[in-house]
C-alpha cells in the first residue's frame, strides 16, 4: 500500500457547514434532494432527531419518498459499532439521538485498534435535523461521530421555524439571509448564524436547572427553563 492509499483509507471526521431552510416543509424537500443526490449513493446516511415529535414527522415524510430506509430501534453503543450494521451503502437510517450512546471518553481519537481499509470504508453522513436547546446534547452527538471507525461527514440541516432557531434569529437577520439567497426551496449556509447560535446556546446552557425528557423542543423548554421568553438579549 502506497502512502496515498494509506491516507485515503484512514478515517476522517469532516464537520460540514450547517444548512438552513426557511420552513420545516422546505427542509424536508431539500433533505430529499440531498439524499437522492448521486454523490450520496455510496454513503450510509443517518438522519438524526433529538425529539420524538420530529422523529415521527420525518418518518412520515420518508414513507412518501422512493428511498429505502431503516428505523433504528435499539441503542447503538460506539464500542459495538461494527455489530450494529448501520453502514450499508445507499441506505438511509432514521435514528433518535438518545439511542447513540458514547459511554467512554474517547475524545477525538479512534478507540478501535484496527485500521480502516477498502472493504469497510463506507462514509457515513450524519445529518442532524434539529438543534437541542441544551448544547451538550449536540456536543455528545459530535463526540459519537468522531469515534466512529469510518469517515464521517457531520452537519445540521436547520429550519428557521424550528423552536430553537426561531427564538434566536431576529427579523433583521432573517432579512439579510433572504438577501443572501434564502428562499422556500433552497438551503443556504451562514457562518454568521452558526457562530451566533453556538454562542447563544453556550451562554444559556448554565441557566437550565434540569434536563427532563420531552417529546418536542417546545415542551423541553417549558419543562426545563424559560430563557427564551425571559432573556430577549439572547436573540441574535
Amino acid at each position: 500500500m502506497g502512502i496515498l492509499d494509506w491516507f485515503k483509507n484512514k478515517k476522517r471526521f469532516i464537520r460540514c457547514d450547517d444548512m438552513y431552510a426557511t420552513t420545516r416543509t422546505g427542509l424536508w424537500q431539500s433533505l430529499r434532494k440531498t439524499v437522492d443526490a448521486p454523490q450520496h449513493s455510496q454513503k450510509a446516511i443517518w438522519l438524526i432527531a433529538h425529539f420524538p415529535e420530529t422523529f415521527m414527522a420525518l418518518q412520515d415524510e420518508l414513507e412518501t419518498w422512493e428511498t429505502e430506509f431503516e428505523v433504528v430501534t435499539q441503542p447503538v453503543k460506539i464500542e459495538e459499532f461494527e455489530r450494529a450494521g448501520l453502514a450499508q451503502q445507499g441506505k438511509v437510517y432514521l435514528i433518535l439521538a438518545q439511542l447513540l450512546q458514547h459511554e467512554a471518553d474517547h475524545g477525538d481519537t479512534n478507540p478501535f485498534a484496527k485500521d480502516i481499509n477498502a472493504t469497510d470504508s463506507t462514509t457515513i453522513a450524519m445529518i442532524m435535523v434539529e438543534r437541542h436547546p441544551l448544547i451538550s446534547h449536540d456536543e455528545r452527538l459530535e463526540k459519537f461521530g468522531r469515534a466512529i471507525p469510518r469517515t464521517v461527514e457531520f452537519g445540521y440541516f436547520n429550519s428557521l421555524d424550528d423552536e430553537v432557531l426561531s427564538h434566536v434569529i431576529n427579523d433583521t437577520l432573517l432579512t439579510i439571509l433572504k438577501q443572501l439567497g434564502l428562499n422556500d426551496h433552497e438551503l443556504i449556509t451562514s457562518t454568521l448564524v452558526s457562530r451566533r447560535l453556538e454562542k447563544v446556546l453556550k451562554r444559556v446552557a448554565s441557566t437550565y436547572k434540569s434536563d427532563l425528557p420531552a417529546d418536542s423542543a417546545r415542551e423541553w423548554i417549558k419543562l426545563n427553563q424559560q430563557w427564551f421568553k425571559t432573556a430577549p438579549e439572547s436573540k441574535i
